[in-house]
């Protein structure tokens, strides 16, 4: 299952060129966010990982744009946004 997952995920990246996000639905604790993360890690130099169950609820309720999550990502953690590329 793992290969089939992370294979549709390599689909994406290789179709979608980074210029369409993707949101990945399914029951709790399968195992979304480990292949997220492991994907990440094996193919992009730099990611973000955003855990919405973590987040704040003002960001949960929608009342904050993904915009303001990841400009305020970007001042606390000293991270510099680019174009997304691929390895």
């Amino acid at each position: 299952m793992k290969r089939i997952i992370y294979q549709q995920l390599l689909d994406w990246k290789e179709k979608r060129n980074g210029e369409v996000a993707l949101l990945i639905e399914g029951a709790r604790r399968i195992g979304k966010s480990y292949i997220v993360e492991e994907f990440a890690k094996n193919e992009y130099e730099l990611y973000i990982l955003i855990d919405f169950n973590k987040a704040p609820q003002m960001v949960r309720d929608r009342q904050i744009s993904l915009d303001v999550v990841l400009i305020n990502t970007k001042h606390t953690n000293g991270v510099i946004l680019a174009k997304a590329t691929g390895i």
